[in-house]
């Protein structure tokens, strides 16, 4: 990407994400945690290790193993060269939460290594 930004959402194996972004020569600069369970969650703190950040549901945020930016529905941040929107997808867990990109009418969900689920 032109801005050098790349996130993960959801990080259930460090080792698998750190093999994955080597092979694409890609290096991780966010994580978007859509909620706090180990599977979701397990890999964070060693990629931490490499200097990314963490954001995650603000509900959850004592659950979230490394968490810098607790986020909450409606909250809104830039990403690289988008705007991101954070919406309920509580159901799940009682804080579970997902990113949304108004600009390219797409919305993240849930990982899939390395490459999220957009609709």
């Amino acid at each position: 990407p032109s801005t050098g930004q790349t996130a993960a959402v959801d990080t259930p194996c460090g080792k698998t994400y750190k093999e994955e972004l080597e092979r694409r020569g890609w290096k991780l600069t966010h994580i978007f945690n859509t909620h706090h369970h180990h599977d979701h969650t397990g890999g964070n703190l060693e990629l931490k290790e490499e200097g990314v950040t963490i954001v995650g549901p603000v509900i959850e945020k004592q659950k979230i193993p490394g968490i810098d930016n607790p986020v909450g529905v409606g909250d809104a941040f830039e990403f690289g060269n988008f705007k991101v929107v954070v919406m309920d997808a509580g159901g799940h867990t009682k804080g579970h939460i997902a990113f949304y990109f108004p600009d390219q009418s797409k919305g993240v969900c849930w990982q899939l290594p390395l490459l999220p689920r957009l609709w």
